[in-house]
């Protein structure tokens, strides 16, 4: 059971996309122009911009080392994290997930559901990303294909950001760390580089994953579109039928709701906290045949960073920075999500102050609910391809908001959807449809 109870830069058809990390040592950048990002949350949020400037400094310590922060602060938050032997996970192994996957005990109910289904090979889920660290023990078991780089110049899908690597961990990391679908297949469709990226890419790779065979698309990335405009209406009609054509060929589509905690229901009002825009749409989160996905707490309440409305289908755990953040200021690492990152890439302090192994992680934001909803689709999947049955995208959709935990407040519901997913009961579910011969083969 669970624990407890910018707009950025207007450009056409080709518009840039811009990578943004939690809990990594990279140089921070700031980029000139953007308009789709990976939706983890980042100090760019609007989130963010609601605190003062020392609650921002407070946060992006564990989120952004390269900013220049008040070494005072950051050496108290590493103090607080040093003097907590509960922290201490190098005495837990083999398994970190004993301490802190507090989000995987979510959704597989203490990992119940593994003993419906880990998953298979035989079922594969596109990860249009910024590739994936291949070498990684976690997951390079998973990884059935080396999938494909749209990056002009980069021919490979390694990961040279950490947001890809962090993505798949949240579907198929096993050994040091648990995950939902420990045994699913995993292909990298690479769209970011060391820095942006353009939207074509991603709808090149949508097209691409669906030729391929996937049998489920996981976008961790988002972006505003304002319909009024000739340029931006272009690329909101090719996502749209590149998500059309991947779910014609029976391919569910799982997208990230976004991370400035927007309504999405009104596209004027929308369009007025982003600004330079008469009407916004995000995408392709929110979009038709696309299951779109936000993020939860530790209470299991949607988060204040995650967009809302009624384009959201359902949530999945993906941490905040604690119950204390908003009154107090005191972010809590417990309220993190811990994940995988490439094990080539700088260690961030409060990693190392944990005494992680390389490769290891804490991160937040919606770019890992979607992964985790994808990762419940393709479970579902592969136990009815096990049994000759061909689930359809809208099945599955049906069967994961059938399936996934309430919300306990009509205002919770109203901005994550129908509930939490829950890989226990969606298997359950499927299981007893499939006995009592509900679901054609």
């Amino acid at each position: 059971m669970p624990h407890n109870q910018r707009y950025f830069y207007q450009k056409p058809f080709l518009s840039t996309i811009v990578v943004c990390l939690l809990a990594t040592s990279f140089p921070y950048k700031s980029f000139a122009s953007g308009d789709v990002i990976p939706l983890t949350l980042d100090i760019h949020s609007s989130y963010l911009n609601k605190i003062d400037s020392n609650q921002k400094q407070n946060v992006a310590i564990p989120v952004a080392r390269s900013l220049q922060l008040d070494s005072r602060i950051e050496k108290n938050i590493l103090n607080s994290l040093k003097k907590n032997p509960g922290h201490n996970l190098g005495e837990q192994l083999p398994e970190y997930y004993t301490d802190w996957g507090w989000n995987v005990r979510d959704v597989t109910s203490d990992l119940k559901s593994h003993r419906q289904s880990k998953g298979s090979t035989l079922t594969t889920i596109a990860i249009i990303d910024s590739g994936i660290d291949d070498s990684h023990p976690a997951l390079s078991q998973n990884i059935v294909s080396d999938g494909r780089s749209f990056v002009p110049g980069e021919e490979g899908t390694r990961d040279q950001t950490g947001h890809g690597t962090m993505v798949a961990g949240m579907i198929a990391a096993k050994g040091k760390i648990s995950s939902i679908a420990p045994s699913i297949g995993i292909v990298p469709y690479k769209v970011f580089g060391k820095a942006t990226s353009e939207s074509e890419w991603v709808i090149k790779a949508i097209k691409q994953a669906t030729k391929d065979g996937a049998d489920v698309i996981n976008l961790s990335l988002g972006t505003y579109k304002d319909p009024t405009n000739k340029e931006d209406n272009k690329v909101i009609k090719a996502y749209e039928k590149a998500i059309k054509y991947a779910h014609k060929k029976g391919v569910v589509v799982v997208a990230s709701s976004g991370t400035d905690g927007y309504s999405m229901d009104n596209q004027k009002d929308l369009a007025k906290k982003i600004g330079n825009m008469k009407r916004a749409v995000h995408l392709p989160g929110g979009l038709k045949n696309t299951i779109t996905v936000g993020a939860t707490n530790r209470l299991l309440q949607p988060t204040e960073y995650s967009n809302y409305g009624k384009e959201v289908d359902l949530s999945a755990p993906a941490g905040d920075y604690g119950p204390d953040w908003s009154t107090s200021g005191i972010a809590d690492i417990k309220s993190f999500v811990l994940t995988t990152y490439p094990t080539y890439l700088s260690q961030s302090p409060i990693s190392q102050a944990l005494n992680l192994d390389q490769g290891y992680e804490f991160m937040i934001g919606t770019s890992l609910a979607s992964p985790q909803v994808a990762a419940v689709a393709a479970l579902l999947i592969d136990v009815a391809k096990s049994e000759g049955i061909n689930l359809s995208p809208d099945t599955v959709e049906h069967l994961l908001k059938k399936s996934a935990t309430p919300f306990l407040y009509p205002d919770d519901k109203r901005k994550g959807g129908t509930g939490i997913v829950s890989a226990t009961n969606a298997l359950y579910i499927l299981r007893n449809l499939i006995e009592n011969g509900s679901v054609r083969k």
